[in-house]
């Protein structure tokens, strides 16, 4: 993610239309967090009418997360009404991580 940060970072062009990646390296002691307020599929789903869809999406996350030997964590998404879309991953052999 760090790199897709950064590669939009010297895109600015495409900053309008992309996630904005946000990474918080003292919210956590284990793992990686970030979030973001901008999502391009929310906006999507939003204005073409696919709510139903949109939540399927986000889960698609934790299925991913699950392929990369992590566990996701989650307060909220844009999808849910929250104000952000929070990640935080941990290794999925790490018991009670902080």
């Amino acid at each position: 993610m760090q790199k897709n940060a950064e590669w939009l970072e010297q895109h600015p062009q495409y900053q309008a239309v992309s996630w904005d990646f946000h990474f918080d390296e003292t919210r956590h002691r284990d793992g990686c967090y970030y979030h973001f307020t901008n999502c391009p599929l929310n906006n999507f789903a939003r204005r073409e009418g696919l709510l139903d869809v949109l939540p399927v999406m986000c889960d698609i996350d934790f299925l991913t997360a699950g392929l990369m030997h992590a566990n996701l964590h989650r307060e909220q998404t844009l999808a849910g009404g929250g104000t952000m879309c929070d990640y935080w991953y941990v290794g999925d052999q790490m018991k009670h991580p902080k």
